[in-house]
C-alpha cells in the first residue's frame, strides 16, 4: 500500500462515527488471531468511532502504516464519491441543543486564552444513538503526550487540557479521547456529551 493510499485509508476510516457491529467484530477476530503476549488490545465495540479505533492502535505502539494495514485486512476501504451525492449546503442543519451550545461558547472561549495554539473546534452531530462530539484541534507535529514534562509545548498543552477538562465537568461532558494525526499534523481532543434521551 503506498504511503497516499495509506493516509486516504486511514482519513476515510477517522471519519466513521461509529464502526458498526461488523467491523468490530472483524477487529476483535483480527487481534485474536496476530496479537501475541507483547501488544494486547482492549475489546473493540461497534459503537466505538473510527477515530477511537485508530488511537487504540498508535497508543499500543503500532505505526499508522500498521493500522492501515489492519482496517485494510478487516475489509474497510475509502467510499467511491460518487456524482449524485448531496453536498453539505443542501443538508439540513441540526440544531444544536442549549446544553452543547454552552459548553461550545465556553471551549471557544478557553481557546481563545491560548492564541495561536488551537487551529479549530468542531462540532459532529450524532445521530438518535449516537452521542455528539466535540472535536479540538491544535497544530502539532509531534504527540503532545510522547513530550517530556519540561518541555515548553508540554507545558502549555498541560495547561490548556486543565483548563478544558474545568469546563468538561462544568458541563458534564464525558469521554474524553486523544489522538494524534500525523499526515495532518494534528493533535485532536474528542470529548462526548452525556448520552441523554432526545425529545
Amino acid at each position: 500500500m503506498q504511503y497516499e493510499e495509506q493516509q486516504e485509508l486511514l482519513e476515510a476510516f477517522s471519519e466513521l462515527r461509529a464502526i458498526g457491529q461488523d467491523l468490530s467484530a472483524k477487529f476483535n477476530d483480527w487481534n485474536e488471531n496476530n496479537l501475541d503476549g507483547d501488544k494486547t488490545i482492549d475489546p473493540i465495540t461497534q459503537d466505538m468511532s473510527g477515530d477511537s479505533v485508530v488511537m487504540l492502535y498508535t497508543e499500543n505502539g503500532f505505526t499508522e502504516e500498521e493500522v492501515a494495514q489492519i482496517i485494510a485486512s478487516v475489509g474497510f476501504s475509502v467510499p467511491e464519491e460518487s456524482d449524485d451525492t448531496i453536498s453539505i449546503e443542501d443538508k439540513p442543519i441540526k440544531s444544536v441543543d442549549e446544553h452543547l451550545s454552552d459548553f461550545l461558547s465556553d471551549c471557544i472561549a478557553t481557546a481563545n486564552s491560548y492564541p495561536y495554539f488551537v487551529r479549530g473546534i468542531e462540532l459532529q452531530s450524532g445521530c438518535e444513538k449516537d452521542k455528539d462530539e466535540v472535536k479540538i484541534i491544535l497544530p502539532s507535529d509531534i504527540d503532545f503526550r510522547k513530550l517530556p514534562y519540561t518541555n515548553a509545548k508540554k507545558v502549555m498543552f498541560m495547561h490548556f487540557l486543565k483548563d478544558i477538562r474545568e469546563v468538561e465537568i462544568k458541563h458534564s461532558m464525558i469521554d474524553e479521547s486523544m489522538c494524534f494525526c500525523a499526515h495532518k499534523q494534528e493533535f485532536w481532543i474528542i470529548i462526548r456529551s452525556l448520552a441523554r434521551k432526545r425529545k
